[in-house]
């Protein structure tokens, strides 16, 4: 059984939202806000009860259901804004389910996931809830070579968000949308080598992409698009089994690198005021530490 507060959190795979690249992000620099409610909407809000199963190292299913932490709740554990946020109705069902198998130093998985969020917009309840469909589906690679001295990774993600906007479409108090019904889309892929279980390196392409509506996604272009490319390089000095350090400290020192090529609906002048998408290109660079 699992019991969190984080739809995909609970996934073992690094292809669900709760899990993959960039694992550590800055929490500073700019970021596209428009996004489908798997990518973290619900995160900290919710609280979800599930079963899951592994039969035969072969088959790997999940159900899980999630209900909106009450807003004293979210407020109690330190999520801000919450009297006035969205808040979802009765119990929401997430699933997931995938295929795995080990072809001795390889490692293939194929899968699906999503959720259905019945969502008050605004925890508005004067019109009927907003329908909002998560459909997902994702594959890993991973090739453990030499005896582990050289680790080849790959990731890709693929999920569709079907929005129904019943409640949003007919309650301009909440925002209100252009249209009755609109659906997002976004896809993610990274690559990385690590080397000794020291040096890594890592490069993803990262792109959200959708229908036009100015009034939801409030962009001048009234898209939602955004996309780019992010890479990592990072050193973990006690990431081999010779050091009897890492059993009790793991530290990782890392650099990251974003490169934005639409931003907000629009690679160039995306705001109306002459800024592009590569004015939030990003240096990262930071210590990650486990113990």
């Amino acid at each position: 059984m699992t019991v969190n507060n984080n739809p995909s959190v609970q996934d073992v795979w690094q292809t669900t939202p709760g899990w993959w690249f960039p694992y550590l992000a800055s929490g500073l620099a700019p970021a596209p806000g428009i996004n489908p409610q798997l990518l973290g909407a619900q995160a900290q809000k919710v609280a979800g009860l599930g079963v899951y199963a592994l039969w035969k190292d072969l088959l790997y299913t999940e159900f899980s259901a999630y209900h909106s932490l009450s807003p004293t709740s979210q407020r109690t554990l330190g999520v801000t804004g919450s009297q006035n946020a969205d808040y979802l109705k009765g119990l929401n069902p997430y699933w997931r389910v995938a295929l795995q198998h080990d072809y001795g130093e390889h490692y293939v998985a194929l899968g699906t996931y999503g959720m259905v969020f019945n969502r008050y917009p605004g925890n508005d309840r004067s019109q009927s809830a907003d329908r909002l469909t998560d459909f997902a589906v994702d594959a890993t690679y991973q090739a453990t070579l030499a005896g582990g001295d050289h680790i080849l990774s790959v990731y890709a993600t693929a999920l569709r968000e079907a929005l129904n906007l019943k409640a949003t479409y007919n309650n301009p108090n909440t925002g209100g949308s252009d249209n009755p019904h609109d659906h997002l889309s976004s896809f993610r892929a990274n690559a990385s080598y690590s080397y000794h279980n020291r040096y890594g390196l890592t490069l993803s392409r990262f792109a959200t992409f959708g229908s036009t509506d100015a009034t939801y996604f409030g962009t001048d272009s009234g898209k939602p698009n955004a996309s780019g490319w992010t890479t990592q390089f990072d050193v973990t000095p006690f990431g081999t089994d010779e050091t009897s350090i890492s059993t009790y400290l793991n530290a990782r020192f890392f650099i990251q690198y974003t490169i934005y090529d639409r931003y907000n609906g629009s690679k160039t002048n995306y705001d109306g005021t002459g800024r592009n998408a590569s004015d939030n290109n990003t240096i990262f660079t930071g210590v990650w530490m486990a113990f």
